[in-house]
């Protein structure tokens, strides 16, 4: 399914030159890359969504398929998601690979990369579509709510599924995207309860630091040798 925006550059031209191998296409004015998510997603009838934006690409002819031989004995969990190739301005391309499961932390301070994940259709059934009040970080937010308030299933499967276009709006918009992501976590935790978790992680990330991992090593060690 192809989504787009009335583009006036060439590419509904495209579209049509495929428009045999296309399920279903539209062009027309939105009010936003989540608007134009939300029109695909009330039209979409398969099991699981993948959403590709203009300018990446899946990684190669074989992904979805490699993805669904897997899922299949997997027992269908809600999220599933790949690693993501990174595709910078001059061609240079590096390769991330998303944790095997993603926990609260991950999502309040980073993200779950969306062109890698497969997302059951019936989630946004239970739980609504997209934001569209928000620009850039609305697929974040849905996360953010799948992962902590609902504890959904997922999948980590350690294959790259997209190239994404480092010159998106996401990565031009710094200062806009940070904006939006605490414009949404002020939306959804009381400020007590953010406060709460900065603590946390700041204790996290000081307790994980390699010196204290490295004394604990040796703690472990010697209490061995004295139980000897």
């Amino acid at each position: 399914m192809i989504i787009d925006g009335a583009s006036t550059d060439t590419s509904k031209s495209v579209i049509k030159k495929y428009a045999d191998k296309i399920t279903y296409w539209i062009s027309e004015p939105d009010s936003g890359i989540y608007n134009a998510m939300n029109k695909g997603i009330r039209r979409a009838k398969g099991d699981y969504l993948l959403f590709i934006n203009s300018g990446d690409t899946l990684y190669n002819t074989d992904v979805l398929s490699d993805i669904f031989e897997q899922v299949a004995a997997k027992n269908e969990p809600e999220l599933v998601y790949g690693d993501l190739q990174r595709v910078f301005p001059g061609a240079h391309t590096d390769i991330v690979s998303m944790p095997k499961t993603v926990t609260m932390f991950r999502m309040i301070y980073s993200t779950l990369a969306h062109p890698v994940t497969f997302i059951k259709k019936d989630l946004f059934d239970k739980y609504g579509l997209y934001r569209e009040d928000l620009r850039i970080v609305s697929d974040w937010v849905f996360f953010l709510k799948l992962i902590i308030e609902r504890n959904v299933s997922q999948l980590h499967l350690p294959i790259v599924v997209a190239s994404f276009d480092m010159s998106g709006i996401s990565n031009l918009n710094y200062a806009d995207t940070e904006a939006e992501r605490e414009k949404a976590l002020n939306s959804m935790f009381s400020a007590e309860m953010l406060r709460i978790l900065h603590n946390f992680h700041r204790y996290e990330r000081f307790y994980n630091k390699k010196i204290f991992v490295f004394m604990r090593q040796i703690k472990q060690l010697i209490l061995k040798i004295i139980k000897k």
